[in-house]
């Protein structure tokens, strides 16, 4: 389909097409994504099947992982880099999530009498999701020993110069801090929201989190800004979370004398200020090649999913060509 395939044609009840619709235009790429997984696992079946009872099952996570991973990617689509990991967890059947759209589907899909049915809405709400395919440059294959610290923070620090609305300095980080954790093997995983997204509408505690067993355990709020502003924001994240601690990254902190940067400091709340350049800066030092490769493939995906200007996906692969980071350089 987005490769200028036949779009199927297909009649979709009325009573399941506002759903599916919304799935789409509400941005919620976990419920939509997750949806589109379950009904193509029933269709994978070959049976109709009862999501009242049906209990989670490990192919479907390893397929929207695939979804999220691997093709979105590939044909620029925005989406859940594995949708059924979270959103289900601790979960008995899928039915057992909240939110009302998912419930509605699946609910929707469990009634069906006809296969032919659930493929409709399966092949519906899969067009819809191709037609939000964006024409961007792939990502060039990158040349690992090429990815030397000179290279690899020359495309960064270009990044971090050029006006982004915040873009740059919370999905660079968040790709290079990834990238670097499981390169020590560290536990959690690293997510990030929408740079255009509210921390509560995200449902994330800050712009960059580490999260293990369903707990944040570094938080962490970055602004292009002002810093006395977002410490303000992170002090209420600090006791609205009840998390031990955050981390605060600015433009400019590295300017800042011990007696300035103390007074903006509460003294009962554990907020730390770092400067967001330096704090790239010696991920990108602290990274083995492989895993600088790994950041800037994360960061790749990430400025596709994460903002919406275009301009940023394409200024950054002209980066990585101009700083001669791929093979074909």
């Amino acid at each position: 389909m987005v490769e200028g395939g036949p779009v199927p044609s297909v009649t979709v009840p009325e009573s399941i097409k506002p759903h599916l619709d919304d799935l789409v235009a509400k941005g919620q790429h976990t419920v939509r994504d997750g949806i589109l997984t379950l009904l193509a696992m029933e269709l994978a079946s070959g049976g109709l099947i009862d999501w009242h009872s049906q209990r989670l099952h490990n192919p479907a996570r390893s397929a929207s992982r695939f979804l999220g991973s691997n093709l979105y990617p590939r044909l620029h689509i925005a989406g859940s880099p594995e949708a059924l990991q979270t959103g289900v967890k601790g979960t008995g059947t899928y039915l057992d999530r909240s939110n009302a759209t998912w419930k509605s589907v699946l609910n929707w899909a469990s009634e069906q009498k006809e296969l032919a049915s659930v493929e409709a809405a399966f092949l519906y709400l899969a067009s819809k999701i191709a037609a939000t395919a964006r024409s961007l440059p792939d990502l060039p294959e990158l040349d690992t020993p090429r990815l030397t610290f000179r290279r690899v923070f020359a495309v960064i620090d270009e990044m971090l110069a050029r006006p982004s609305g915040g873009a740059h300095e919370q999905l660079v980080f968040a790709a290079f801090l990834g990238a670097w954790r499981q390169q020590l093997d560290l536990p959690g995983f690293v997510e990030t929201k929408h740079v255009n997204a509210a921390d509560a509408a995200a449902g994330t505690a800050a712009d960059v989190q580490v999260k293990q067993g369903g707990q944040v355990i570094e938080a962490y709020e970055i602004t292009s800004e002002q810093l006395d502003a977002k410490i303000e924001q992170a002090s209420r994240t600090l006791r609205h979370h009840d998390l031990p601690r955050i981390h605060v990254l600015a433009k400019g902190v590295q300017k800042l004398g011990f007696e300035e940067l103390k007074s903006l400091l509460p003294k009962g709340s554990d907020i730390s200020a770092l400067d967001i350049r330096e704090e790239i800066r010696s991920l990108v030092a602290r990274s083995d090649k492989p895993h600088r490769r790994q950041s800037l493939e994360i960061l790749y995906g990430l400025l596709i999913e994460k903002q919406p200007a275009d301009e940023l996906v394409k200024g950054y692969i002209k980066a990585l060509f101009e700083e001669g980071l791929t093979v074909d350089c």
